[in-house]
Parts: structure tokens; sequence; C-alpha cells
């Protein structure tokens, strides 16, 4: 399992299986950097590890600048590696959802959670359409979820991926393995998608009809992206300002003296110091006299 370390362009693994030369699960912590020529490394961390594996979920909170690995036995006691400084594996005990294994999870971003949907739960040995998130802003403790709609059927071994254009879950494939003789197994060749409901990023405007962010595009996008606000006659602009999930401000841009009208600002992906912003969700913050406004912005690769 793997993640890629956003802020040191690196790719960090964890565990695997050595295959019919070497049949054995493993507890190896190795890293391939991508600036200039890839070269891979081991990683020394200290702290206790996870147990060798050769499967499991992983993904990276660029918040915290962390690895975060659940097991492929049970979603409880998640194990966190911090990438920002010396690597040092934690286990938090958490209350466990249930016993299962051979689910799908992901990041969302905008709520600081990871998101755990179906897999085989240990007790039954029956596949499960349940959706669990696990908090990472704040101390983990896991929370069921109730999505409405029609269930996309219980399944395991499912691709999950976090769509940040339309803050939604996007689902692909998976398997049933039923156990009896009476039900076949199903390999599912779908896509699915989970909306959370109202983006959390796209604040309303505090005064749409003087000041306004008509305006993104395009959005998401990897080279300039033009941002196109409205100001109201008598409405004096302070700033424009762009801040990262994390609640940094990575680029901001003063004004003075602009009259009523619509105008346009390009923002190069990059902040305000000419370093250049990893692909993640960004909002943009406009702060005038008649109040502010606010809405998403994507960086993609």
């Amino acid at each position: 399992m793997g993640v890629y370390d956003v802020a040191h362009d690196r790719l960090v693994v964890f565990g695997g299986y050595g295959g019919i030369s070497d049949p054995r699960y493993m507890d190896a912590l190795n890293v391939l950097t991508l600036s200039g020529t890839p070269s891979w490394s081991p990683l020394a961390a200290a702290g206790t590890p996870p147990s060798p594996r050769g499967y499991g979920n992983a993904i990276y909170d660029a918040p915290r600048q962390r690895m975060v690995v659940i097991s492929a036995m049970t979603p409880s006691g998640p194990w966190f590696l911090p990438l920002a400084g010396p690597p040092n594996w934690t286990r938090v005990i958490t209350s466990n959802p249930s016993s299962q294994s051979n689910f799908c999870v992901l990041n969302d971003p905008v709520r600081r959670r990871l998101v755990l949907f179906g897999g085989v739960v240990s007790s039954t040995a029956r596949e499960t359409d349940d959706v669990w998130s696990l908090d990472l802003a704040g101390t983990p403790q896991w929370e069921q979820l109730s999505p409405a709609g029609a269930s996309p059927g219980t399944r395991q071994g499912a691709l999950a991926a976090y769509d940040p254009a339309a803050d939604r879950m996007f689902v692909r494939g998976g398997y049933a393995s039923h156990q009896y003789p009476e039900q076949k197994d199903r390999i599912y060749n779908d896509v699915l998608s989970l909306t959370w409901g109202t983006p959390l990023l796209d604040v309303p405007e505090t005064s749409p009809a003087r000041v306004s962010l008509a305006a993104i595009r395009p959005n998401p996008g990897n080279a300039n992206q033009e941002i196109e606000f409205e100001l109201a006659s008598g409405v004096d602009l302070g700033s424009l300002d762009i801040y990262s999930l994390a609640g940094q401000r990575v680029w901001s841009r003063a004004f003075s003296g602009l009259g009523p009208g619509s105008h346009r600002v390009d923002w190069n992906g990059r902040t305000t110091s000419g370093a250049r912003t990893p692909a993640s969700i960004y909002f943009v913050k406009l702060t005038s006299s008649a109040g502010t406004a606010v809405r998403r912005i994507v960086r993609v690769e």
C-alpha cells in the first residue's frame, strides 16, 4: 500500500508480498523520489509499525502531512506515520465499527475524514454495503454514515476515489463471493457516486448583490485560472486571497481604486512568494467594504 507525499514529491510504500520467489508478508517502508531521476530508498521510522502484511489501505492526510494505514483485517486501530519530520509510527485505538476486510477507502479532504465502504464482515463472512467515516481533524472516531438513495449492493474489492470538482465519492467495480450453492458469484463493472451534499467550501456570499465571485475558469485547472468578480457602485475592494484546506493563506493581492463592474485576475497556481502549490482544493476569498465572497478552486496535476 502506498501514498503520494505531496509536500516532498515522493511515493511512500509500506508492506507487500514477496510472491513466488519470496512468499512472505513484509513490513518494509520505502520511498520513491519523483523529483529528478526517480530513485528507491528505505525510510527508517521509529515506533512500532503495523505487522507484516501484503494487503491493506492507506491515505495521505495533507493538512498534517502524514500517512494513515488501515489494516486489511479490521478497520479499528489506524496507524499514523508523520512525514513532515522524523517518521514515528503511532497507533490510535478506536471503537471498532465491525471486524471486516477487503474494503475500499478514500480521503475526504474537505471534511478532514477517511471514508470506508463495503468489504467482508468477519463474523458472517458476507459482504456489506456499510459506509463509515473516521475523523482525522481531532481524536479519531468512527461514525457510520446512512446515505439516502438505493444501495449500490454489497461488495468487496472495489476501488474508491474522491472527485474534488463535484465534492463526491466514486466507487468502481468490486465483487460478491457467495458461499451457498444457490447463489452465484458476481463481478461488478459499474461506477457509482456518493455525493456529500452542499460542498463545505462553497460558503454563501455575504452580499451577492454588491460583491460577487462570478466565475473561475477553468475549474479544476493546472495552469492559469481566471478569477472573475463583480463590484457594485460604491464598493471598495480590499483584497483577494487564496487559502489551503489547512487554513493557510497561500496567495494574496491587495486592490485600490477599482471601479464598479466585472474584473478578472489570473492565478498561476503559485504562492505569493512564487512557490508551486500542490494539487488540492483551495478557496478564494474576496474581501470588500460590502462584505466577503468565497468560492472553491481546485488545482490538478
